[in-house]
């Protein structure tokens, strides 16, 4: 039952990078104290998709974040110290919200021969690692992970 709440509420508030990040890490402690029980919940609960459809909600906020950091800067408007101090918060955030994202689903994929079939086989899931592959700071480990579900 806590994982059926934990990813309802990690895809509600997948725009909100604080909770996520708290909830993505839950999932994944949860998973690693208890992992047959967690592995076999997160599959009929068809997490192979539903994390990574997660984690590219999260890439967009991170891209819109940087978008708004350039943005300003193009049009030769003046913005301060204190607003890029912000955006360059907002944009680690991001990143620490995406990574942890991330490890969750690959460390259940990587603990489940069935979510490596299923992850393999859903087209949702495929399409969005190659989203999240254009995040230069994922690139690696996307190309590992994908590297590894073929194996």
């Amino acid at each position: 039952p806590e994982c059926v709440v934990l990813l309802d509420a990690l895809e509600q508030s997948a725009c909100n990078a604080g909770i996520s990040t708290i909830l993505a890490k839950s999932l994944h402690r949860i998973l690693q104290i208890s992992v047959e029980q967690t592995v076999v919940s997160l599959v009929s609960l068809d997490a192979v998709t539903r994390l990574p459809e997660v984690a590219c909600i999260q890439l967009q906020e991170l891209w819109k974040v940087k978008k708004c950091m350039v943005k300003p800067c193009e049009e030769g408007s003046s913005v301060s110290f204190q607003q890029i101090s912000d955006s360059t918060g907002s944009v680690m955030l991001w990143k620490q919200c995406l990574e942890a994202s991330f490890e969750l689903f690959m460390a259940f994929v990587s603990l489940s021969d069935d979510a490596k079939h299923l992850a393999l086989h859903s087209s949702k899931c495929i399409d969005c690692l190659f989203d999240l592959f254009w995040e230069g700071d994922l690139r690696k480990p996307i190309l590992d992970h994908v590297l590894g579900l073929l194996k």
